[in-house]
């Protein structure tokens, strides 16, 4: 197999505005110890990443409920069900206003990459979208291009992403 890593995201907790931490600029995964916590189950990958990180800083948990979407986390943590954990992206922007969201330290990223099949070629709408995808993640401006209808197609062997 191959992959090209696009993103990195880091975990963030969402607590309820008057919780002991939401104040704190940052939250300590051990200081998670004890809290009812709600995840997003819909985020590939993310709950074992979350589970991992959690048992290698010893913290004892207990997941009330495993959540579809990041305003229904938000939401749970405003009701005062537990405390949310998901990336920053999948946090950024949801309930800003009603939960605190606040980096774990130590940091914990859970990587975005598309994967393939080494030495095999992509079907050209596919190649579409791994060009695009890996073009947006390098900050280029995929909606100033003219249409990519024949991409040029670097093998990913080649490209930075090498082979896994």
């Amino acid at each position: 197999m191959s992959a090209q890593p696009l993103f990195s995201h880091p975990f963030c907790v969402a607590l309820p505005l008057g919780h002991r931490m939401a104040t704190q600029e940052r939250v300590s995964w051990r200081e998670l110890v004890g809290d009812a916590l709600v995840v997003l189950d819909d985020d590939p990958g993310a709950s074992a990443s979350i589970d991992h990180a959690l048992m290698a800083h010893a913290v004892q948990f207990g997941v009330v409920q495993d959540l579809g979407h990041a305003a229904a986390v938000a939401r749970m943590v405003e009701a005062g069900l537990g405390l949310g954990i998901a990336s920053a992206t999948a946090l950024g922007g949801v309930g800003a206003d009603r939960v605190a969201i606040r980096p774990l330290h130590p940091e914990v990223h859970r990587m975005t990459m598309l994967v393939r099949r080494k030495n095999r070629s992509l079907q050209p709408g596919a190649a579409t979208v791994w060009a695009q995808c890996t073009a947006f993640a390098q900050g280029v401006d995929i909606t100033a291009r003219p249409a990519l209808t024949t991409p040029a197609i670097t093998p990913v062997s080649a490209s930075p992403g090498a082979p896994v």
